[in-house]
């Protein structure tokens, strides 16, 4: 049987579509906190899959704002497309410092571990 662990795809994209409510309603900080918070989740463990998480994670935006399009009838001042091609660079931009702090937390944490073993390896 698979762990369930392995392939979070459904909660990734509920959390993805709740963040998307998020940037819609104007929340924009706490938007891009919570994403910046995801991707260093991501990027601390480093799955196989790590892009495709990060393109569900970054999709919730423009899948909420093309919902308020096509139901709530939402009409910006620039096209549909535009909107939800921007809300999606948007989020990739606020993912990419994340996962470079969740890989730089897990070299930092690899080395204090290491060095720390290595002096009481040395004292003993």
């Amino acid at each position: 049987m698979r762990d369930p662990g392995e392939h979070p795809f459904v909660s990734l994209a509920i959390a993805s579509v709740l963040i998307g409510i998020l940037d819609h309603s104007s929340w924009f900080v706490a938007y891009t906190g919570m994403l910046f918070g995801f991707s260093t989740m991501i990027g601390r463990d480093w799955p196989k899959t790590v892009w495709l998480w990060c393109l569900i994670l970054a999709a919730g935006a423009p899948a909420v704002n093309l919902l308020a399009h096509a139901v709530a009838g939402y009409n910006p001042m620039c096209p549909w497309y535009e909107d939800a091609g921007a809300r999606f660079f948007a989020a990739l931009l606020a993912i990419m410092p994340g996962l470079g702090a969740g890989v730089f937390y897990r070299c930092v944490v690899r080395r204090l571990r290491y060095s720390s073993w290595v002096q009481s390896s040395l004292t003993a």
